[in-house]
């Protein structure tokens, strides 16, 4: 499979998801009024490319990441070819973003219900992301979705760099939203 192949799968997988939340958010009532074809084509296709974002954004840090891990620290992550190892990064990436959407939710209820406080939240987010990074990996690495192998404990160490710079960019930019948000009120 090629890079634009999987690009395109992608894409298209993302568009149908949101169709069909979409439709089914119109048969629950959720939305009182059925719109014109325009509005609902336009809903689609804005809600299709930012999932699709949130999935190609993070699959390019993985690509980066496996390529600087195999730069710096030797032969962990075994590919045939680059395009081989942006698929195992988008695979990854959508892996992890469902593990995590789910996780995390569990975790910022438990902190706002029990009244944890940041610093404790930071640690389990981590946990939670790390553990979703690492069984992705795992799952894609092992069920040979793609044609990367990962040698001598490449997962753990894979993962952590992976979750340090998710957290890392998750914690900078809630900072900064804070910081923009005392500044205009």
């Amino acid at each position: 499979m090629t890079i634009f192949t999987a690009i395109t799968l992608a894409i298209l997988s993302c568009l149908v998801i949101c169709c069909v939340l979409f439709l089914f958010l119109i048969k629950k009532g959720v939305i009182d009024n059925q719109p014109n074809a325009l509005a609902f084509i336009s809903f689609i296709l804005l809600i299709g490319f930012c999932l699709f974002f949130a999935m190609a954004v993070p699959s390019l840090i993985i690509y980066f990441v496996s390529l600087g891990v195999n730069h710096f620290l030797g032969d962990y992550v075994n590919y045939s070819s680059r395009s081989d190892l942006y698929i195992f990064s988008l695979l990854v990436s959508a892996l992890a973003l469902v593990y995590m959407l789910i996780l995390m939710a569990v975790i910022k209820g438990l902190s706002i219900f029990l009244r944890i406080p940041n610093w404790i939240t930071y640690i389990f987010e981590f946990a939670v992301a790390w553990i979703a990074v690492y069984f992705s990996i795992e799952y894609v690495t092992n069920s040979h979705l793609s044609n990367v192998s990962i040698f001598q404990g490449g997962e753990l160490l894979l993962s952590f760099f992976i979750t340090f710079l998710f957290l890392g960019c998750d914690i900078l930019f809630s900072n900064l939203d804070e910081i923009s948000r005392e500044k205009l009120g």
